[in-house]
């Protein structure tokens, strides 16, 4: 496997990503995007986690063809 590091100037998560697996995917290539989310070990602590792997998960489902795949990682507070 390898490794892209995908730099944006503006800061910006969902376009760069999306863009790189539009291109990725674009000669034909099966394309699998791991995207890893903070399962807290209580519920009311959600909300105060990033919510941008679903936000990422939802663009890349709606725009492109590729397998997504989030990773829950428990924490244990």
């Amino acid at each position: 496997m390898r490794l892209d590091v995908i730099d944006s100037p503006q800061c910006s998560l969902v376009r760069p990503v999306v863009d790189y697996v539009q291109r990725a995917a674009a000669d034909g290539r099966q394309v699998a995007v791991l995207i890893p989310g903070v399962e807290p070990r209580h519920r009311r602590y959600e909300i105060l986690q990033n919510q941008r792997g679903l936000l990422l998960a939802t663009v890349l489902r709606a725009r492109t063809d590729v397998v997504v795949c989030m990773l829950p990682y428990r924490l244990k507070l």
